[in-house]
């Protein structure tokens, strides 16, 4: 399903092995379920990083994704592209993906000014949650049991540049990075990689 105007409101709708692909400014999904929204067999990849999503917002501003139920995927719950920026998700519950282990999270923001608010995030085989824009905030969240059959990695992880981002990151809750034995045991909560620069973290 592709919102690709402005000013569109999806609410109370289930959605079944499909992806929900924003393009546009001032959309809304809220109170909806999706469920197997971002499948991909591995033998399909052709790198580690993938950017499909349950819910993805590829460009625009002022999006809203709120009270939604994520669940079940081998890729992203929720990825915010570059494009996307000043939007919002709030109070949803987005659990058991990236389930294949590659770099793929909860949720994945790469807009700048993007508000990240009072989400649970459950389950991933690798890395928890990524927050690279600009200007902003991921704050009163609930990231648990990530990195179930991986390691080098984090609850919440993010590489960088020596770019300084000027992202906070205040009053969530972390717990449960696994680090798998045989991948080497390297996981943590908070993990800012490779001179990453500029996040606030308290």
């Amino acid at each position: 399903t592709e919102i690709n105007k402005d000013y569109i409101h999806f609410n109370k709708l289930n959605f079944f092995g499909g992806m929900v692909t924003i393009k546009g400014n001032y959309n809304k999904v809220t109170n909806c379920m999706i469920k197997h929204g971002a499948e991909s067999l591995i033998t399909n990849l052709n790198g580690a990083a993938k950017s499909d999503a349950a819910i993805q917002v590829l460009n625009g501003d002022h999006n809203v994704i709120e009270k939604c139920v994520l669940e079940s995927g081998t890729l992203n719950g929720v990825y915010l592209d570059s494009g996307a920026e000043n939007n919002r998700v709030e109070n949803c519950i987005v659990q058991f993906f990236n389930t294949i282990g590659l770099h793929a999270h909860l949720i994945n923001s790469s807009g700048a000014q993007n508000k990240i608010l009072k989400n649970s995030f459950y389950g991933s085989a690798r890395d928890g949650v990524k927050v690279t824009g600009d200007d902003s905030e991921f704050a009163y969240n609930h990231v648990q049991k990530c990195l179930i059959s991986g390691a080098d990695g984090g609850l919440f992880y993010v590489t960088g540049r020596s770019i300084p981002k000027n992202i906070e990151v205040h009053h969530n809750w972390f717990h449960d990075a696994y680090g798998a034995k045989h991948a080497g045991k390297k996981a943590t909560g908070i993990y800012l990689d490779n001179n990453s620069a500029g996040y606030i973290v308290h």
